[in-house]
């Protein structure tokens, strides 16, 4: 069976395309924890472009301010929660578009 087939439904693929680039994201922050910045950097540049601050964003920015291990806990988790916090991730920007496409390709091809 192919890894396209393996998926029931499309959402259950972008998950995985979702978990699998925050796997990639947690890596390199492992590697620079100066890219924390960033995320909270698009949180208040999102938030003063549409006049406030969307309740999935005010609790990113909260859970921004743990622990490392306790983010990287859910950039990297496969269950219910972290799944619906990596719908609405501020983590745009860390990893290049290259990354992305082949993080897209190896879940899908």
């Amino acid at each position: 069976m192919d890894k396209a087939s393996r998926w029931t439904n499309d959402h259950d693929r972008l998950d995985e395309i979702r978990r699998q680039t925050h796997i990639a994201i947690a890596a390199k922050i492992d590697e620079d924890r100066s890219l924390l910045d960033l995320p909270k950097r698009n949180i208040h540049r999102w938030a003063d472009r549409a006049g406030y601050m969307h309740g999935a964003y005010a609790e990113w920015l909260v859970f921004l301010d743990k622990p490392w291990p306790e983010i990287r806990s859910v950039l990297v988790a496969d269950d219910e929660d972290a799944r619906r916090m990596r719908q609405s991730s501020p983590f745009t920007g860390i990893l290049s578009p290259w990354e992305r496409r082949t993080i897209r390709e190896s879940v899908t091809t």
